[in-house]
């Protein structure tokens, strides 16, 4: 892997291409002062990307939040023993859970379309990808889950991998609920499949994420203040502080730790995150 890979240069020129171009189809049908927030500024969106299931889709809605929450939860098993008022905590691990909610609002009834066509593909990416083996013939064979449904989630600095910012925070969706509230109205089609069809003005879904550490996350035993990664800002990204490059540039020679070369040189390129 190329060095800017590790930095996520790859990943956040990508992702930026991808607003420039406005790959996203509600693209063309949204509001015009919309789309050039949207595409002008990578926080205006929310975006899904599925590495095991769906590779080639990536999914950005606008990002009306109502709620997010983000939560940490180190895990202990106290062991009570004989002649010891406390008991002795062993460490087991730490988990996070983040949970968004969010409130579109949709300006016709394309618009509305693409937006649930979008609600469609991230709900197909709930479920696992399969092989078919033995089969010969008119058989089809046996069907075998191939790939769990794994999802890179990512929204500005809040939820980001802080060592490859562009590629998103790797993980797992637990639950996702989509709400209509009939007093904000409905676009009212005919014709689709034969009879008529309902999209509501207002779509809002929530979601529960789980992410998974793909690097070492901790302190390094016996050196203070030292953290494992390339950066200290974990688990969100903040804007870069002379002390931060000082820091960086004495660890090109060995006297301190690295910072993300993308952070320093903004090779990021849309944002200060």
């Amino acid at each position: 892997m190329a060095w800017y890979d590790n930095y996520g240069i790859t990943a956040n020129l990508k992702e930026g291409i991808e607003n420039v171009l406005g790959s996203d189809p509600t693209d063309s049908s949204a509001d015009a002062s919309e789309i050039h927030i949207r595409n002008s500024y990578s926080f205006a969106n929310l975006r899904f990307t599925f590495p095991v299931t769906d590779p080639k889709t990536v999914l950005k809605f606008p990002a009306y939040i109502t709620n997010l929450s983000d939560s940490f939860s180190p895990r202990w098993n106290p062991q009570t023993v004989f002649g010891r008022s406390d008991p002795i905590a062993i460490y087991q691990g730490t988990s996070r859970s983040i949970s968004l909610g969010f409130s579109i609002p949709c300006f016709d009834s394309t618009d509305a379309n693409f937006t649930v066509q979008k609600l469609n593909r991230l709900i197909q990416n709930l479920y696992p990808s399969y092989e078919t083996l033995g089969s010969k013939g008119n058989y089809e064979g046996n069907r075998v889950i191939a790939g769990s449904p794994l999802t890179r989630v990512r929204f500005a600095n809040l939820i980001t991998n802080t060592n490859s910012p562009g590629s998103g925070l790797l993980g797992f969706i637990t639950n996702l609920s989509v709400q209509v509230s009939p007093n904000n109205g409905f676009f009212i089609e005919s014709g689709i499949a034969g009879m008529g069809a309902l999209f509501p003005r207002v779509i809002e879904f929530s979601f529960s994420f789980t992410p998974l550490h793909e690097e070492t996350v901790g302190w390094v035993s016996g050196k203070s203040g030292a953290w494992f990664g390339r950066s200290n800002d974990f688990p969100y990204n903040t804007k870069t502080r002379l002390g931060d490059v000082v820091t960086a540039t004495a660890g090109m020679f060995g006297l301190g730790q690295n910072l993300q070369f993308g952070k320093i040189f903004g090779a990021g390129g849309l944002t200060d995150f």
